[in-house]
């Protein structure tokens, strides 16, 4: 996912994106997806979730199929950037602090307590132009319209032009990381 979407994004920005895709893969256990693989190799179509889907665009418009995540980048036979790969090795050997990572801007990761809440993320920056690369010449979904789509939740932080959703704590505010 990292290598097809952002593959010269921050560390901070994926080190965000694996912890909402850990979030999706245990809120979605009671649908049979054990694991982070699964997730990402499953989706939507005609409005019913689907498991093995195998690894492809996130929007797939001969099939149908909405992923929950690209995974295209590998289809294609790109070889994956060695930063990327330095960057998973770190993490799942433990050998990484997410404490560390900073944004171009000297955004910081929010804390610990937080990172359960994280949800979702959106490409901010060229939303216009993701879309477009995805749909083609479909009409796409605004912003807001996509908010919507998932219920509005609170922006937890932005950083390199994408931005984190998730459930904020009643009666807390963000502390500068949005």
């Amino acid at each position: 996912m990292l290598a097809s979407e952002n593959p010269r994004s921050t560390e901070l920005v994926w080190f965000l994106q694996v912890l909402v895709i850990n979030n999706r893969a245990r809120a979605r256990a009671s649908l049979g997806i054990k694991s982070i693989r699964e997730l990402l190799q499953s989706g939507v179509l005609a409005k019913k979730l689907r498991l093995n889907l195998g690894w492809g665009p996130q929007v797939d418009l001969k099939t149908g199929v909405v992923r929950i995540a690209s995974t295209s980048a590998a289809l294609k036979g790109k070889p994956i950037p060695s930063r990327i790969v330095r960057f998973v090795a770190e993490l799942m050997s433990g050998k990484l602090d997410p404490r560390t990572l900073r944004g171009p801007t000297g955004e910081q990761v929010p804390p610990a307590t937080q990172w359960t809440q994280l949800t979702d993320f959106l490409q901010h920056r060229n939303f216009d132009r993701t879309v477009w690369a995805q749909l083609g010449g479909k009409a796409g979904r605004t912003e807001a319209q996509v908010l919507e789509s998932w219920g509005n939740p609170a922006q937890l932080i932005e950083v390199d032009g994408l931005r984190f959703y998730g459930k904020q704590p009643r009666g807390s505010q963000p502390r500068g990381y949005a």
